[in-house]
């Protein structure tokens, strides 16, 4: 654990956490320092809030430089875990993961890139798809299923002037990853901006099934198809109060079928919680709009077979995504 002596972070009360959200995320950075060596190192954080010390403790063991080693593409390492000076709302403790941000590169979450960005072109697309491949590669070459993999959670490091696929990609919301062959919750995700990229059988408030990594193959492939279309799913009305709703691509192929074929009944429209209540509906959305809108039956073919669960491995998602790029 991070001694309060060791790591502070500026602005820190017992009242309050500092720092803030990156623009169109759930990726919550904020500025401190520790000292190394006798150095004192200023620089940018990532916290992560879990409430059990056995989950930081374990998350932080599998994160840092020396169980990494050689890896390659690897989530970001973490500094280490802490408990602030504040608890929730409710008045129950917290430990934060402190993961250290690289101070040379510019950060953004894949959700706001798809929304700022003017739309790349298709080998950069699928560039970014790789990417994202890589990075969920990681998190399973080191034993782990995220279970969270979204792009408001997706963080993107880049140095200037770099194209979106030149950013390194990594995995945030570490809130309820776990070990592959490790024990589970069957509570699922209730949340709809974040169920939505969820496999049918992990939404809800109780899944109706363990989870394994197909169902962040699952994710993945709901990801990619926003990348592919570049077009956020989950977007922030700012009107009188800023607030999420879901595109209206979405809600345009929801009501595209009757109700009795598979579509959302009519008395849905225009809510969202309501529009992405019904998981599999919500799966057959995603595959009319991959049918539909994407370019190509191989763009397509990638999408389906993530949520389908053809794919045994985030490996062979990397090999069909690459054989795509070869042939542009």
């Amino acid at each position: 654990m991070l001694t309060s002596d060791f790591f502070k972070l500026r602005h820190e009360t017992p009242n309050g956490q500092p720092g803030c959200a990156l623009p169109d995320s759930d990726i919550w950075i904020a500025q401190g320092n520790y000292v190394l060596r006798g150095e004192k190192i200023v620089a940018d954080f990532v916290l992560e809030t879990k409430l059990r010390e056995n989950d930081v403790r374990f998350l932080c063991e599998k994160l840092n430089k020396d169980a990494l080693g050689d890896l390659r593409e690897h989530p970001l390492s973490v500094l280490g875990y802490r408990q602030p000076p504040y608890n929730r709302s409710d008045g129950t403790k917290v430990f934060q993961v402190v993961v250290e941000l690289p101070s040379d590169l510019g950060r953004s979450s894949l959700s706001h890139l798809l929304g700022t960005r003017p739309p790349s072109d298709l080998l950069e697309r699928l560039k970014i798809c790789k990417n994202l491949a890589l990075a969920t590669k990681a998190v399973h070459s080191i034993g782990l299923v995220h279970k969270a993999i979204r792009p408001r959670s997706i963080l993107m490091l880049s140095k200037p002037g770099d194209s979106p696929s030149a950013a390194k990609i990594y995995l945030q919301d570490w809130n309820y990853v776990r070990e592959v062959s490790g024990a589970t919750t069957e509570l699922g995700e209730a949340l709809w901006p974040k169920q939505i990229y969820q496999h049918p059988e992990r939404q809800g408030e109780y899944a109706e099934a363990a989870y394994e990594t197909r169902h962040d193959i699952y994710s993945l492939g709901v990801c990619m198809l926003e990348i592919l279309l570049w077009k956020p799913f989950v977007v922030e009305r700012r009107s009188t109060a800023a607030r999420l709703e879901v595109c209206e691509l979405f809600e345009q192929y929801g009501f595209a079928r009757k109700e009795q074929d598979g579509g959302l009944p009519e008395r849905y429209r225009g809510d969202s919680l309501k529009m992405t209540s019904r998981p599999w509906i919500t799966i057959t959305i995603w595959k009319d709009i991959a049918n539909a809108k994407l370019a190509s039956y191989d763009l397509a073919q990638l999408v389906l077979r993530c949520l389908e669960g053809d794919f045994k491995t985030v490996e062979d998602v990397e090999l069909h995504v690459e054989s795509l790029i070869a042939v542009i």
